[in-house]
């Protein structure tokens, strides 16, 4: 009975996964490093927003699920940014926070094709709140 049931949440999980994404209901974020992202923003003209973040906080969990969750923002990223979400923890993330001196989490930071930052937004923020600091 817990097998079955186990089994019939697991399905449902899968589908609306897969719902969600052909629906573009998820930032599309880019598969790399950073200079890699730096690359591909100058490929595409568009510049690179990147998430710098640690497995522990809980504002970069929570900017995660609601923020980066809501349709509109979803819809603003993927077709204005190249998306990148870098643990400053690991891999190339301590490189990373020394280079942009980046010193609490969440720190998103807007980067021109040349990977010069142009933005700096940090802490939560509400959706509302986040799509009106990238645009200014």
């Amino acid at each position: 009975m817990k097998k079955g049931i186990f089994i019939a949440a697991l399905l449902l999980f899968i589908g609306t996964e897969t719902i969600l994404a052909s629906e573009g209901g998820k930032v599309s974020f880019f598969e790399g490093t950073l200079s890699e992202a730096i690359e591909e923003s100058a490929r595409v003209n568009k510049p690179v927003l990147m998430k710098g973040y640690a497995v522990w906080c809980g504002a970069c969990k929570k900017l995660e699920s609601t923020t980066f969750a809501d349709e509109a923002v979803v819809k603003y990223l993927n077709e204005n940014f190249v998306v990148i979400r870098v643990d400053m923890e690991k891999g190339e993330g301590p490189e990373v926070k020394k280079r942009f001196k980046i010193n609490g989490y969440p720190t998103m930071l807007i980067l021109d094709s040349k990977g010069a930052e142009t933005k700096r937004l940090k802490g939560f923020m509400n959706a509302e709140k986040f799509l009106t600091g990238i645009k200014e």
